[in-house]
């Protein structure tokens, strides 16, 4: 669908992202949960300009955000989608798109010749860096990964990956413990631990009580930690997912020395991404997400060829790769050379 966008609708398509992450921040979709409302009563409640909220108002309809009767507009389910009331990823992504990804991208012709990623140059800050002083946009990226991570990634991951009875595993920059506490559940023999920065440890808890409530005590701990300097041993499985993404290669070949000093023979590491191969070079999502991620992070979407030259040089190999239906998710199952 996205090949056959014209020139002329790919560019009013961003006006439209833009008049819709408008009404987003304005409060306008979750005021609308009350009812329909005219744009005059709307535009009172937000104290701005009737006639210019009715356009952004009338661009929604002709989108199926909104509807339009009697002169009142009302929601619809792609709008209701957009309220705090739903728990959607798509509210959040809206926001950290406007707010962060909208100025990086537009600083792409200097980001061509300089050393710093785009979204440094555009908000004078590493993305982690202005997610820890911008909480509320951090907590929208949070959020949003977390949608994703339990709509889309958690049922496929787990579908795949088997544990055995006793097996240890550990979740390198594993967060909340979203993939871990699933794995935990799915495989109640085996013993799982997350390693993470200290600022997690607190969020970590806070889910492990969420889970205790919904599915029972699982046997995940937190061990608090950096990727970069040391990797805990006594593990039988290590996974890392969508964490490599963000870096360049040689913080990557320290992050996988770290964890092959800590493998023996039967020990395996999975490697959780997305896997740029030749048949995505018409897959327009794929390759949009390669330059989003370029100009995110200092790091990028890797190909095959890719991991291999970089686990080559860390003392790994790949055994096995196991694509799932998510298009930027990939396992890779790593052993010692």
């Amino acid at each position: 669908m996205l090949q056959k966008l014209s020139t002329f609708d790919l560019i009013n398509s961003t006006y439209i992202a833009q008049s819709i992450y408008t009404l987003i921040k304005i409060d306008i979709f979750d005021k609308l949960i009350a009812g329909k409302s005219s744009s005059q009563n709307l535009a009172n409640s937000c104290s701005i300009n009737a006639a210019k909220l009715q356009i952004l108002l009338d661009l929604a309809v002709s989108m199926d955000f909104l509807g339009q009767k009697d002169n009142c507009y009302f929601l619809r389910k792609k709008g209701m989608n957009l309220t705090r009331a739903v728990n959607s990823w798509e509210r959040d992504y809206f926001t950290i798109w406007a707010e962060g990804l909208q100025s990086a991208a537009a600083q792409t012709p200097a980001w061509l010749t300089q050393d710093m990623n785009a979204y440094e140059t555009a908000n004078g800050a590493t993305i982690w860096e202005h997610y820890r002083t911008n909480r509320a946009l951090g907590k929208s990226f949070e959020k949003f990964q977390d949608r994703i991570s339990h709509l889309a990634h958690l049922p496929e991951l787990t579908k795949i990956i088997q544990l055995h009875a006793g097996e240890r595993f550990l979740d390198i920059a594993g967060g909340k413990g979203a993939l871990a506490f699933q794995l935990a559940i799915q495989n109640p023999q085996a013993v799982g631990a997350v390693l993470d920065q200290p600022h997690m440890e607190p969020i970590f808890q806070e889910h492990a009580l969420e889970v205790a409530e919904q599915a029972g005590v699982a046997q995940v701990t937190f061990i608090v930690g950096n990727m970069l300097k040391h990797i805990p041993t006594g593990f039988n499985t290590y996974l890392i997912k969508h964490a490599l993404h963000d870096w360049d290669d040689e913080s990557v070949c320290t992050v996988l020395m770290n964890i092959a000093q800590t493998m023996d023979s039967s020990s395996r590491l999975l490697i959780i991404e997305g896997v740029k191969q030749p048949q995505h070079k018409d897959n327009v999502l794929m390759q949009a997400r390669a330059y989003e991620q370029a100009i995110w992070t200092c790091g990028k979407l890797r190909t095959l060829s890719d991991f291999e030259n970089l686990l080559q040089r860390s003392g790994l190999k790949i055994r096995d790769m196991q694509e799932t239906n998510v298009f930027d998710l990939s396992i890779l199952e790593c052993i010692k050379q």
